[in-house]
């Protein structure tokens, strides 16, 4: 073999490995900047001062999902993010992982308008969970939405709930006293159940105010006071429902004589034959 081959025959040896490194390299740099990779994330149909909060449940891709050091606890679910077939299932596991994320941390944002944007975020699975949200006397529940992220996203919010809020307000007021107890306590019954016990106070004014989220059929039991009768009317106005408690002051009656008591009776009768028998006398003598 001459000196020329020889050569040539180490130099494509070179080239070989050359390209083996170049290919490497290409590789590793490939990687990098899938595992930089990051996207927006849109949530429209939101409201002025919606609360949202957004979990990274776990990393990778869809039957690849790798639970975060966060979520490890998750691995106890009945649920598997890897096989989920449809909505439902999807809810399912929505719903459970929600229970997990109590206490977590996550990227929390207050909507200043009817849009929230999250950006650079990277691959995975992401829970969105949005609080209960009040607008006027409306109540919106929202239900928890899992989100997988692989490109920019856009999630429009759907109401699952919309109710009417109520506020009740519960006012005690006396009639015929200066001086009235300075608490009372009142048991508030939802069908035929003890909901709560309130006590209103004299430094209070006597008012108790609380709010449901729906209409509730209240009744109103007073702890008797001595010395008075009570009455309760309500009214409702614009989701405002209004309970009045009345207590007016027992008003002392004059001893009346009772049927069948002739005592009194009697000393009328005697004082009257006295008159009459003074008058005789005092006749007689005007005569002689």
């Amino acid at each position: 073999m001459s000196s020329i081959q020889r050569n040539m025959k180490k130099l494509s040896k070179f080239f070989q490995v050359c390209v083996i490194i170049l290919s490497l390299l290409l590789i590793m740099d490939n990687s990098a900047v899938h595992a930089q990779e990051s996207f927006p994330l849109t949530i429209d149909h939101c409201g002025s001062g919606m609360s949202l909060h957004l979990y990274k449940i776990a990393e990778g891709k869809f039957g690849s999902y790798k639970y975060t050091e966060a979520f490890q606890d998750a691995i106890n679910a009945n649920i598997n993010i890897n096989k989920l077939q449809n909505a439902n299932e999807t809810l399912i596991a929505a719903t459970t992982l929600k229970g997990y994320a109590v206490n977590k941390e996550n990227d929390h944002r207050i909507a200043d308008g009817d849009v929230v944007k999250y950006e650079h975020l990277s691959n995975g699975l992401y829970l969105l969970v949005v609080d209960n949200y009040r607008e006027g006397r409306r109540l919106w529940k929202y239900d928890p939405i899992l989100i997988d992220m692989n490109d920019a996203k856009t999630i429009s919010l759907t109401k699952r709930v919309d109710e009417e809020y109520f506020d009740y307000k519960l006012i005690k007021q006396w009639n015929g006293t200066s001086n009235p107890p300075d608490r009372i306590t009142v048991d508030l019954y939802v069908n035929g159940k003890i909901e709560r016990s309130v006590v209103l106070e004299k430094e209070k004014n006597y008012t108790y105010s609380w709010e449901t989220d729906g209409y509730k059929d209240y009744s109103v039991v007073e702890h008797h006071v001595d010395g008075y009768k009570n009455t309760v009317s309500m009214a409702q106005n614009d989701g405002l429902v209004t309970i009045v408690l009345t207590n007016t002051k027992n008003q002392e009656q004059p001893p009346v004589v009772k049927s069948g008591d002739s005592t009194h009776i009697t000393i009328y009768i005697f004082l009257l034959a006295l008159s009459g028998l003074a008058l005789i006398l005092i006749g007689k003598r005007l005569e002689k």
